[in-house]
Protein backbone atom coordinates (compact mmCIF):
# COMPACT_ATOMS: atom_id res chain seq x y z
CA UNK A 1 0.00 0.00 0.00
CA UNK A 2 1.07 3.59 -1.11
CA UNK A 3 3.06 5.33 1.93
CA UNK A 4 0.35 8.03 3.16
CA UNK A 5 1.96 11.79 2.53
CA UNK A 6 1.85 13.92 5.16
CA UNK A 7 1.23 17.96 4.37
CA UNK A 8 4.04 18.96 6.42
CA UNK A 9 6.74 17.06 4.22
CA UNK A 10 8.71 18.77 1.89
CA UNK A 11 7.81 17.75 -1.94
CA UNK A 12 10.81 16.74 -2.01
CA UNK A 13 10.46 14.40 0.66
CA UNK A 14 6.85 13.23 -1.07
CA UNK A 15 8.37 13.06 -4.45
CA UNK A 16 10.70 10.46 -2.60
CA UNK A 17 7.67 8.56 -0.66
CA UNK A 18 6.43 8.04 -4.00
CA UNK A 19 9.49 6.58 -5.21
CA UNK A 20 9.50 4.13 -2.47
CA UNK A 21 6.22 2.63 -3.03
CA UNK A 22 7.25 2.76 -6.58
CA UNK A 23 10.31 0.31 -5.86
CA UNK A 24 7.75 -1.43 -3.48
CA UNK A 25 5.12 -2.20 -5.87
CA UNK A 26 7.21 -3.39 -8.75
CA UNK A 27 8.82 -5.94 -6.51
CA UNK A 28 5.36 -7.53 -5.21
CA UNK A 29 4.28 -7.64 -9.31
CA UNK A 30 7.72 -9.30 -9.64
CA UNK A 31 6.53 -12.17 -6.95
CA UNK A 32 3.00 -12.18 -8.02
CA UNK A 33 1.74 -15.86 -9.80
CA UNK A 34 -1.78 -16.14 -11.39
CA UNK A 35 -3.64 -19.31 -11.59
CA UNK A 36 -6.80 -19.94 -13.10
CA UNK A 37 -7.68 -22.34 -10.42
CA UNK A 38 -8.57 -19.62 -8.04
CA UNK A 39 -10.04 -16.06 -7.24
CA UNK A 40 -6.39 -14.23 -7.47
CA UNK A 41 -6.84 -11.95 -4.32
CA UNK A 42 -3.42 -11.04 -4.33
CA UNK A 43 -3.85 -9.74 -8.06
CA UNK A 44 -6.54 -7.78 -7.03
CA UNK A 45 -5.11 -6.06 -4.34
CA UNK A 46 -2.14 -5.41 -6.38
CA UNK A 47 -4.94 -3.39 -9.19
CA UNK A 48 -5.97 -1.58 -5.92
CA UNK A 49 -2.50 -0.77 -5.20
CA UNK A 50 -2.01 0.61 -9.10
CA UNK A 51 -4.93 2.94 -8.64
CA UNK A 52 -3.32 4.63 -4.67
CA UNK A 53 -0.22 5.24 -7.12
CA UNK A 54 -1.58 6.83 -9.90
CA UNK A 55 -3.51 8.76 -7.44
CA UNK A 56 -0.84 9.79 -5.59
CA UNK A 57 1.41 10.85 -8.71
CA UNK A 58 -1.68 12.77 -10.03
CA UNK A 59 -1.80 14.35 -6.60
CA UNK A 60 2.05 15.06 -6.53
CA UNK A 61 2.11 16.89 -9.73
CA UNK A 62 -1.02 19.11 -8.62
CA UNK A 63 1.12 20.35 -5.83
CA UNK A 64 4.07 20.37 -7.94
CA UNK A 65 1.52 22.95 -10.39
CA UNK A 66 0.18 24.85 -7.69
CA UNK A 67 3.55 26.49 -5.90
CA UNK A 68 3.97 29.92 -6.86
CA UNK A 69 7.69 29.51 -8.96
CA UNK A 70 8.99 30.11 -12.33
CA UNK A 71 8.40 26.90 -14.62
CA UNK A 72 11.85 26.49 -15.65
CA UNK A 73 12.32 23.76 -18.27
CA UNK A 74 14.04 21.43 -15.19
CA UNK A 75 11.10 21.79 -13.37
CA UNK A 76 8.50 21.43 -15.71
CA UNK A 77 10.21 18.25 -16.55
CA UNK A 78 10.43 17.28 -13.22
CA UNK A 79 6.47 17.89 -13.12
CA UNK A 80 5.74 16.43 -16.51
CA UNK A 81 7.74 12.94 -15.15
CA UNK A 82 5.78 12.58 -12.46
CA UNK A 83 2.31 13.30 -14.30
CA UNK A 84 3.60 10.41 -16.50
CA UNK A 85 4.28 7.95 -14.05
CA UNK A 86 0.87 8.50 -12.89
CA UNK A 87 -0.37 7.43 -16.08
CA UNK A 88 1.74 4.59 -16.28
CA UNK A 89 0.73 3.10 -13.18
CA UNK A 90 -3.14 3.56 -14.79
CA UNK A 91 -2.02 1.93 -17.32
CA UNK A 92 -0.88 -1.02 -15.44
CA UNK A 93 -4.30 -0.71 -13.70
CA UNK A 94 -5.61 -1.62 -17.38
CA UNK A 95 -3.42 -4.37 -18.13
CA UNK A 96 -3.60 -6.28 -14.68
CA UNK A 97 -7.87 -5.57 -15.01
CA UNK A 98 -7.57 -7.29 -18.18
CA UNK A 99 -5.24 -9.70 -16.96
CA UNK A 100 -7.73 -11.00 -14.50
CA UNK A 101 -11.06 -10.62 -16.91
CA UNK A 102 -9.06 -13.24 -18.63
CA UNK A 103 -8.31 -15.82 -15.80
CA UNK A 104 -11.80 -15.66 -14.82
CA UNK A 105 -13.47 -16.16 -18.10
CA UNK A 106 -11.19 -18.72 -18.66
CA UNK A 107 -12.22 -20.10 -15.27
CA UNK A 108 -15.76 -19.74 -15.68
CA UNK A 109 -15.74 -21.17 -19.16
CA UNK A 110 -17.75 -18.00 -20.48
CA UNK A 111 -17.41 -16.16 -23.68
CA UNK A 112 -14.86 -13.41 -24.12
CA UNK A 113 -15.83 -9.85 -23.91
CA UNK A 114 -15.62 -9.77 -27.79
CA UNK A 115 -17.74 -12.84 -27.98
CA UNK A 116 -15.02 -15.64 -28.80
CA UNK A 117 -14.78 -18.98 -26.80
CA UNK A 118 -12.76 -18.52 -23.47
CA UNK A 119 -9.50 -19.09 -24.18
CA UNK A 120 -7.92 -22.49 -23.12
CA UNK A 121 -5.84 -22.74 -19.82
CA UNK A 122 -2.56 -22.86 -21.16
CA UNK A 123 -3.50 -20.20 -23.42
CA UNK A 124 -4.96 -17.49 -20.99
CA UNK A 125 -2.29 -18.35 -18.61
CA UNK A 126 -0.08 -17.00 -21.58
CA UNK A 127 -1.52 -14.10 -22.09
CA UNK A 128 -2.00 -13.33 -18.18
CA UNK A 129 1.94 -13.57 -18.10
CA UNK A 130 2.33 -11.48 -21.23
CA UNK A 131 0.04 -8.83 -19.35
CA UNK A 132 1.83 -9.15 -16.13
CA UNK A 133 5.22 -8.72 -17.80
CA UNK A 134 3.46 -5.47 -19.27
CA UNK A 135 2.24 -4.05 -16.10
CA UNK A 136 5.83 -4.62 -14.28
CA UNK A 137 7.83 -2.84 -17.44
CA UNK A 138 5.62 -0.04 -17.36
CA UNK A 139 6.33 0.69 -13.74
CA UNK A 140 9.85 -0.59 -13.08
CA UNK A 141 11.62 2.62 -13.23
CA UNK A 142 9.10 4.39 -10.88
CA UNK A 143 11.70 4.66 -8.18
CA UNK A 144 14.53 5.45 -10.02
CA UNK A 145 12.40 8.55 -11.83
CA UNK A 146 10.61 9.49 -8.67
CA UNK A 147 13.88 10.09 -6.69
CA UNK A 148 14.98 11.97 -9.49
CA UNK A 149 12.12 13.98 -10.02
CA UNK A 150 12.68 15.11 -6.30
CA UNK A 151 16.48 16.00 -6.48
CA UNK A 152 15.52 18.21 -9.66
CA UNK A 153 12.62 20.03 -7.38
CA UNK A 154 14.46 20.49 -4.54
CA UNK A 155 17.19 22.13 -6.36
CA UNK A 156 15.07 24.33 -8.56
CA UNK A 157 12.80 25.52 -5.03
CA UNK A 158 16.39 26.32 -3.49
CA UNK A 159 17.40 28.25 -6.39
CA UNK A 160 14.11 30.47 -6.38
CA UNK A 161 14.42 30.38 -2.58
CA UNK A 162 10.95 28.67 -1.94
CA UNK A 163 10.53 27.37 1.65
CA UNK A 164 13.12 27.11 4.35
CA UNK A 165 16.47 25.72 3.45
CA UNK A 166 17.11 22.19 5.23
CA UNK A 167 19.86 21.63 8.37
CA UNK A 168 22.79 20.65 7.35
CA UNK A 169 23.25 16.47 7.65
CA UNK A 170 26.49 15.59 9.07
CA UNK A 171 27.44 12.11 6.34
CA UNK A 172 30.33 10.55 4.60
CA UNK A 173 30.62 11.02 0.82
CA UNK A 174 30.10 7.17 0.88
CA UNK A 175 27.33 7.38 3.11
CA UNK A 176 25.46 9.75 1.30
CA UNK A 177 26.04 8.33 -2.20
CA UNK A 178 24.50 4.82 -0.18
CA UNK A 179 21.89 7.11 0.89
CA UNK A 180 21.04 8.10 -3.07
CA UNK A 181 21.41 4.61 -3.88
CA UNK A 182 18.79 3.30 -1.51
CA UNK A 183 16.09 6.58 -2.37
CA UNK A 184 16.02 5.24 -5.69
CA UNK A 185 15.11 1.29 -4.60
CA UNK A 186 18.43 0.23 -5.77
CA UNK A 187 19.90 -1.32 -2.49
CA UNK A 188 19.41 -4.81 -1.44
CA UNK A 189 20.47 -6.93 1.48
CA UNK A 190 21.08 -10.44 1.45
CA UNK A 191 21.87 -12.24 4.66
CA UNK A 192 22.75 -16.43 4.26
CA UNK A 193 23.27 -17.87 7.58
CA UNK A 194 26.33 -16.24 9.45
CA UNK A 195 27.22 -14.33 5.87
CA UNK A 196 25.32 -10.94 4.81
CA UNK A 197 26.33 -8.72 2.16
CA UNK A 198 24.67 -5.81 0.68
CA UNK A 199 24.26 -4.62 -3.50
CA UNK A 200 23.66 -1.44 -5.18
CA UNK A 201 23.39 -2.32 -8.60
CA UNK A 202 24.99 -5.48 -8.39
CA UNK A 203 28.00 -3.83 -6.55
CA UNK A 204 29.04 -4.68 -3.13
CA UNK A 205 28.38 -2.39 -0.30
CA UNK A 206 29.71 -1.26 2.88
CA UNK A 207 27.76 -3.18 5.61
CA UNK A 208 29.40 -0.62 7.66
CA UNK A 209 27.96 2.24 6.71
CA UNK A 210 24.93 0.50 5.47
CA UNK A 211 24.81 0.20 9.23
CA UNK A 212 25.56 3.25 10.08
CA UNK A 213 22.50 4.85 8.09
CA UNK A 214 19.97 2.31 9.94
CA UNK A 215 21.72 2.93 13.35
CA UNK A 216 20.43 6.65 12.50
CA UNK A 217 17.05 6.14 11.69
CA UNK A 218 17.82 6.96 7.86
CA UNK A 219 16.51 3.58 6.72
CA UNK A 220 14.79 -0.08 7.12
CA UNK A 221 15.06 -3.29 5.54
CA UNK A 222 11.97 -4.99 4.15
CA UNK A 223 11.63 -8.89 3.25
CA UNK A 224 11.97 -8.67 -0.52
CA UNK A 225 9.54 -10.01 -2.76
CA UNK A 226 11.38 -11.19 -5.39
CA UNK A 227 14.19 -13.16 -3.75
CA UNK A 228 13.59 -14.88 -0.34
CA UNK A 229 16.77 -14.67 1.21
CA UNK A 230 16.97 -10.68 0.49
CA UNK A 231 15.90 -7.14 1.85
CA UNK A 232 15.48 -3.94 0.17
CA UNK A 233 16.47 -1.10 1.72
CA UNK A 234 13.88 1.47 1.87
CA UNK A 235 13.90 5.74 3.40
CA UNK A 236 12.39 6.26 6.35
CA UNK A 237 10.71 9.55 6.89
CA UNK A 238 14.27 10.48 8.48
CA UNK A 239 15.84 8.71 5.57
CA UNK A 240 14.06 10.87 2.98
CA UNK A 241 14.59 14.62 5.04
CA UNK A 242 18.43 13.86 5.44
CA UNK A 243 18.44 12.76 1.78
CA UNK A 244 16.23 15.62 0.41
CA UNK A 245 19.06 17.87 2.52
CA UNK A 246 21.65 16.54 0.58
CA UNK A 247 20.22 17.66 -2.85
CA UNK A 248 20.56 21.39 -1.95
CA UNK A 249 23.63 23.83 -0.39
CA UNK A 250 22.59 23.42 2.86
CA UNK A 251 21.98 25.88 5.74
CA UNK A 252 25.21 26.91 7.44
CA UNK A 253 26.11 26.34 11.34
CA UNK A 254 25.27 29.63 12.75
CA UNK A 255 28.60 31.67 13.32
CA UNK A 256 29.83 31.69 16.98
CA UNK A 257 30.80 35.26 18.01
CA UNK A 258 34.31 35.98 18.25
CA UNK A 259 35.85 35.65 21.81
CA UNK A 260 37.61 38.85 22.35
CA UNK A 261 40.11 38.43 25.20
CA UNK A 262 40.97 41.53 27.77
CA UNK A 263 42.88 44.20 26.75
CA UNK A 264 46.31 43.99 28.97
CA UNK A 265 46.44 46.89 30.62
CA UNK A 266 49.00 49.65 29.50
CA UNK A 267 52.07 50.29 31.88
CA UNK A 268 52.87 53.65 31.88
CA UNK A 269 56.16 54.60 31.02
CA UNK A 270 58.40 56.93 33.84
CA UNK A 271 61.36 58.72 32.82
CA UNK A 272 64.20 59.56 34.80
Amino acid sequence: MPTPTHSQSSIPEQLLSLAGDFTRFTDSLSALTVSVADSNAALHRQIEEAQQLADAASTLSNRMAGLRLYRSTRYIAAMARIRQLGQLALDAVDHLYALDQVLDHARNKTPRPDGEPPLSELAALSSASGRLRLARDLTALGGLDAARAAEAAAQELHRQQHGPVPAAVQLSERQQDLLHAVGEGTVTYFQAGPAAVARYAGEPVSLNNLRALEARGFLVREPSQRVPVAQRCYLTATGRAALAATFVPSRPAPEMAPRVSPRPAMSRATGR
